[in-house]
This record gives structure tokens, C-alpha cells and sequence, in this order.
């Protein structure tokens, strides 16, 4: 069985845009708002021109849309608070009854100006506030989470997981835009959150020019758990790794292709970069919700 399957080598290999749990994966660290930005417009408490919240029925579901003008999703609250809160990932939100992890409601919202993401997460928040009642706190408990070491005793890594010539995080964090990113050498944004690719069983997701407490980040939507960077590896890197995203215990995802295809992301991550994790008791920083009701119908 090929164990790896290296990037931009096989005719057989597409870039497929990544299931919304892979997308979610890369992309909660990944967009966190610049504080000093959250923080002046939580002061203003922006809020949609116009909302409605219904229990999605047996009537089907308009398709979730996202523009500067609108935010239609069918979502369970849970995934309401993930949004608007963006920091925490749904394993950081603890507390309150099951419905709000269970019943899925309809939103569909329209701003009255062109409204940037971050300014429109505060909206949703400022909803559930108001249509569901929403109050959480923040807290800091010990639970248990991974440390992402080295796997060799040597130091070594994987051949998969090299210095760069790039520096990503500012496209990754939102503070430029990601379309002046410098170009690959197949003319694609070099500086994309994360490329899947996949074959058959197997998904490669590639990041370029970040350093690993950002990676470790990153791990964190895979594994369910919070994950700490102990590598002592200074500088920014590209990586690949190679595993069926299906293993990944923070991810409800069907299995793809035979058993014999599947590769785990623990193995990915000795066998491709030559990291490891090892699991530990620390502090995690959660999303406590205090109280929360369904809502009034419209």
C-alpha cells in the first residue's frame, strides 16, 4: 500500500475544495478577529436590519449563503455560538440543555450596509442574545489535551515538514488580504489556509509559512481536544501530511474507500513530519453556556 503520496506529483490527484468539517479544521484559528476591532464594535453591539430564526421542519432548508449583504445558515445553535464566537472551537463550548447541540433552526439575516465578516459574527452573536437568550461566561479549566512533540529522540524531522521561504500569517489571520498572497509555482495563492487534495481514501492538507504553535492550532478541530506546541521548533515551515480524514477524532466523517487505505493522523504525523502526540492534563479555555432558550417564532 503507497504510504505517501506527495503533493503535485501524481496526474491522479485533484485539489478539491475541503468538506465543510476540513474547512472548519483550518479555519477557526484561523480567523480570529483582530481584538482591538472586536472590541469597539462589541461596544456598539452591531446588529442585522432584519432577522428571522424558525425551526427547521420537514419543509427542507434554504442553502447556507454568506455575502456582505446576508447570512442565511441552517445550523444548530451550537454551530450559531462557533460563529460568533470564533476563538473557541464546538469542543471548548460546554454547558447547557441538549436541544442546543441537537435542533437545527433556520437564519436567515440581512445587514443594511456591506458588512466584513468579523462585524457580522457579532451580529449572530448579538441574535442569539436576543432570540435565544444566549449568556455564556468564559473559564479556564484543567482537561485533558495533547502536546505535540518531537517523535525522534535525535531531533529529526519528517521529510514533509521544512523551513520556509514565506511568511503566511498575516494572509491566515485576516490582517492582509488574501488575494495580494504570493503565487505558487502552479500560479495558485501560496498563502491559501490549507489545500486538500485527495485520493481515494486519502486526504494531503498542505500549509505554507507558519510556525508550529499555529500548526498545533490547527490539529485542534482534528483531535477534539486542545493542543499545545512543545516541537522547540523556531522559524515558519510548509507541511504535508498524508491520513484519511475519517480518523480524526474531532471529526464526525464518513470512512472512504477499504480499510487497508486508511491511515491515521497520529501515524500521518510520525511518518510525514516526524511529530507526536502525547497526551497531557492542562488548562483549556472554554465557553460556558450559563442559559439559552428556543426562540419566539417569528
Amino acid at each position: 500500500m503507497p504510504r505517501h503520496v506527495p503533493v503535485n506529483a501524481s496526474p491522479k490527484m485533484q485539489v478539491v475544495p475541503a468538506c465543510a468539517a476540513a474547512v472548519a479544521l483550518v479555519m477557526a484559528w484561523w480567523l480570529v478577529p483582530d481584538q482591538a476591532h472586536v472590541a469597539s464594535a462589541q461596544h456598539a453591539r452591531p446588529q442585522f436590519y432584519a432577522a428571522s430564526v424558525k425551526r427547521s421542519g420537514a419543509g427542507g432548508t434554504r442553502p447556507n449563503v454568506e455575502t456582505s449583504l446576508q447570512y442565511v445558515r441552517a445550523a444548530r445553535v451550537i454551530d450559531l455560538i462557533a460563529y460568533a464566537y470564533p476563538e473557541v472551537l464546538p469542543f471548548q463550548i460546554i454547558g447547557g440543555d441538549d436541544w442546543i447541540r441537537s435542533e437545527q433552526f433556520q437564519v436567515t439575516a440581512n445587514t443594511s450596509v456591506p458588512t466584513t465578516q468579523d462585524t457580522k459574527r457579532l451580529m449572530v452573536r448579538s441574535l442569539l442574545e436576543d432570540r435565544f437568550a444566549l449568556r455564556v461566561k468564559r473559564d479556564t479549566r484543567t482537561m485533558p489535551r495533547f502536546r505535540l512533540a518531537l517523535a525522534r529522540s535525535d531531533g529529526r524531522t519528517g521529510r514533509f515538514l521544512r523551513q520556509s521561504s514565506l511568511d503566511c500569517r498575516a494572509y491566515i489571520s485576516g490582517l492582509r488580504p488574501m488575494t495580494q498572497s504570493p503565487l505558487d509555482a502552479q500560479g495558485r495563492l501560496a498563502c491559501s489556509r490549507v489545500r486538500v487534495t485527495r485520493t481515494g481514501a486519502l486526504d494531503t492538507l498542505s500549509y505554507r509559512g507558519i510556525p508550529m504553535s499555529l500548526f498545533a492550532h490547527f490539529l485542534q478541530a482534528n483531535m477534539g481536544r486542545a493542543v499545545t506546541d512543545h516541537t522547540g521548533l523556531d522559524g515558519l515551515f510548509d507541511i504535508d501530511f498524508t491520513f484519511s480524514l475519517s480518523t480524526a477524532p474531532g471529526l464526525s466523517l464518513p470512512v472512504r474507500g477499504q480499510s487497508e487505505e486508511i491511515v491515521s493522523i497520529t501515524t500521518a504525523l510520525r511518518d510525514d513530519l516526524g511529530l507526536t502526540l502525547e497526551e497531557e492534563h492542562g488548562p483549556v479555555e472554554l465557553l460556558v453556556i450559563e442559559a439559552a432558550k428556543f426562540p419566539d417564532p417569528d
